[in-house]
Parts: C-alpha cells; sequence; structure tokens
C-alpha cells in the first residue's frame, strides 16, 4: 500500500476517536469536584500547538518540514499501527473508566476508583493510549514538527495526570497510595 492510503486511516483512527469520545461523554456522573480553570487552561496551552503542529500543513515551515525518518510506505504503515493501538487503548480505557470520566481533572459523585480493564496495569491508559496514538502519527508524519508535539503532548498529559493523582490521593488516600504501588504511571507494570 502507498504511503497516501496509509495517512487516510490514520486520519480515519482519529475521526473513531472523537466520535465515540463525543458520544461517550454524554454519560457520565454529575461533577462533585473541578480542577481550577486557570490549570484546564495551561494544559490548552501545551496541547493545542501540538495538535497544530501535528496535524496541520500550514506548520510545515523551516526546520519544522525537515524530515526524522524517510517518506515510505513502511514508517507510514508503522504509524498506522501505532495510531491504531493507541487508539484501541484509549477507548478501552474510556470505556472501563465510564461514567467517572471527565475531560477536565474531576472528581464526580460517589465517585469510585477503577481497577479493571488497562487500569489494573497503569493508571492513566488514556494518555498512554493517546500518547502512543499521537507518536504513531508523528512517525507517520515523520517531520520534526511532529517530533516537537509528541514532545508537548508528553508534557501536557504527565502534567494533568499528575494533578489528577493529588486529586485522587486526597479522595482515596491510602487506597489510591495502595493502586499507585502496583501500577505504573503512563506505562503498565506487571
Amino acid at each position: 500500500m502507498d504511503r497516501d492510503l496509509w495517512h487516510s486511516l490514520i486520519g480515519i483512527c482519529w475521526i473513531v476517536f472523537v466520535v465515540y469520545w463525543f458520544v461517550a461523554a454524554r454519560f457520565v456522573r454529575p461533577t462533585a469536584r473541578r480542577d481550577s480553570p486557570f490549570a484546564r487552561f495551561l494544559q490548552i496551552v501545551l496541547l493545542a500547538p501540538a495538535i497544530i503542529l501535528l496535524f496541520s500543513p500550514s506548520a510545515r515551515i523551516g526546520f519544522l518540514r525537515a524530515r526524522f525518518v524517510p517518506h515510505t510506505p513502511f514508517f507510514a504503515a508503522l504509524g498506522f499501527v501505532l495510531t491504531a493501538c493507541g487508539i484501541g487503548i484509549a477507548i478501552w480505557a474510556r470505556n472501563h473508566i465510564g461514567q467517572y470520566w471527565s475531560s477536565n481533572i474531576t472528581l464526580k459523585t460517589e465517585h469510585k476508583l477503577i481497577r479493571t480493564g488497562p487500569y489494573a496495569a497503569m493508571r492513566h491508559p488514556i494518555y498512554s493510549g493517546l500518547l502512543l496514538a499521537f507518536i504513531g502519527t508523528g512517525l507517520a508524519n515523520g517531520e520534526w514538527r511532529a517530533v516537537i508535539a509528541v514532545v508537548l503532548i508528553f508534557l501536557s498529559h504527565s502534567w494533568k495526570a499528575l494533578r489528577e493523582e493529588a486529586l485522587l490521593r486526597t479522595a482515596f488516600g491510602v487506597e489510591y497510595d495502595e493502586y499507585r504501588r502496583h501500577t505504573g504511571f503512563l506505562f503498565p507494570h506487571f
């Protein structure tokens, strides 16, 4: 298969992700406690340029358009596989967290600590899956702008995950400490 077909398949993966995310967001519990709007704004300040760098052709300027891997069907195919796997992990995790999910850092009413599915091995599998998907998309892109985008996404998701951990620690105390000892942060711990 040629590069363009792999790139189209990557685009379809992201469309599936966005559609699932919007539909699933309708089935969540009411929020009991929320992170500050300023913290959310700071996360978006990191995430928005990353999305533009990765997906917008207008970001192909100067050294940003230089390649770090050859523009071949192999790297496009590998990028597709990583993107599809990452989105699959994120959707799997989103399905397991179910009604306790939020795009913001929140505690839901009668919040429970989820330890099933991917949450049995890692504490932030949605971010892990998305990071893998962005790495795959960046690899298929093959330009240095994608590397910068992935670094920004990693920083954004890591910072958000640390803030989530602080909130969950205050809500669940010793139970969360025990959970942390048996799971990885962004990568599985078996």
